[in-house]
């Protein structure tokens, strides 16, 4: 709104008064100022909650487990709705698929791992940009080593994995270059163990009978796994070192072009669900344990035990750590171009920015 001198009359309203035409009083010019500047903001609102509510029903894909956290609460706490979004969230069994119905229109909304597929998806222009991130962890806190083996002095250092059975959930996916970052600071690289590839919850059994001495373990079945006396985390986060991006957020990029309103204000409900979880103890929390429950199928009571992801308060990613990742993936053969890309190509941080300036940085 344009600013007014305050010793000049307003043509408009002579004697710096306004005179609303069914009040048959007159109000101080200056306080005219407030009121009409909150009527117009207010107007402005209502008219963007009005766009984007005018929007079909935006359909967001996800995978029952605790990295979904963000999408989970955003729904069911109501900060979508808040921002005139009406949301479905649509149970999918793999990051992949997800990123598959996000692509073909499916779907408007999904998240997954990063991994070859998301990086393929961005190189070869596929109607998918990654947009935010979801979940950070510690390396560290996903190497399970088998129980048996730690008891039998079998394995005391990082180094002792050589040759063994290192069991991964999938080919081209984060938790196989978290293995190989883990096993770094054992002098070992990936193809130094004898890789399985094996479903999270039949990596507990497998640990059990000995089939695997080792494996790359999401929660809640790390957790599960120590409290049935079947593994061990061995290692432990370095002090100040940070956590590092496991999984983002995307979209259809062509829906976010035609709805405009709406991608804008989903990236707005998802921030304040970030930041609900970026809370002290937010993650013990009984409204998000039951939310992040409902959606998983994991007990409230496990999740109190499982350690905690990590939040991005400001939506940042780590630049290093995707480099690194997608090196990872060139290095191993499962990305369709041969040189590295820079960041900004494969990623689009341009809403979780604009939200993050509009609620202010934490």
């Amino acid at each position: 709104m344009a600013s007014f001198p305050r010793k000049r009359e307003s043509r408009l309203f002579p004697n710096n008064a306004w005179m609303p035409a069914c009040a048959g009083m007159t109000i101080p010019w200056s306080e005219a100022r407030v009121f009409l500047g909150t009527f117009l903001t207010a107007a402005i609102s209502l008219a963007i909650v009005a766009s984007v509510s005018a929007q079909s029903v935006v359909k967001i894909g996800f995978v029952p487990s605790e990295s979904f956290a963000p999408l989970f609460v955003a729904h069911e706490r109501g900060h979508f709705k808040a921002q005139g979004l009406t949301t479905e969230l649509v149970s999918l069994p793999s990051g992949a698929a997800i990123l598959t119905q996000v692509a073909t229109g499916d779907l408007q909304v999904g998240g997954g791992a990063l991994g070859a597929a998301a990086f393929n998806a961005s190189n070869q222009k596929l109607p998918v940009a990654f947009v935010a991130p979801m979940h950070f962890a510690y390396v560290e806190d996903y190497l399970v080593v088998r129980k048996a083996e730690i008891d039998a002095g079998r394995f005391k250092i990082v180094a002792d994995l050589r040759g063994k059975a290192c069991a991964i959930n999938a080919k081209g996916v984060a938790t196989e270059w978290v293995l190989d970052e883990v096993l770094k600071p054992g002098g070992l690289r990936i193809d130094n163990v004898d890789v399985k590839t094996l479903p999270f919850p039949e990596m507990l059994p497998a640990l059990d009978n000995g089939a695997i001495h080792c494996g790359i373990i999401t929660e809640p079945f790390a957790t599960q796994a120590e409290e049935k006396s079947i593994g061990v985390r061995p290692l432990k986060a370095k002090p100040g070192a940070k956590p590092v991006p496991i999984t983002v957020a995307f979209w259809n990029s062509d829906w976010a072009k035609k709805n405009d309103s709406a991608a804008k204000a989903f990236m707005n409900g998802y921030l304040r669900a970030v930041r609900d979880l970026s809370e002290p103890n937010a993650w013990k929390a009984s409204v998000h344990t039951e939310i992040i429950s409902k959606h998983t199928g994991v007990a409230a009571a496990v999740l109190l035990k499982t350690r905690a992801p990590v939040f991005s308060p400001n939506l940042e990613l780590e630049e290093k750590e995707m480099m690194s990742q997608q090196e990872f993936n060139l290095r191993l053969g499962y990305l369709k171009y041969k040189e590295m890309k820079p960041i900004k190509e494969l990623v689009d941080l341009s809403y979780a920015e604009a939200a993050v300036k509009l609620a202010g940085r934490k």
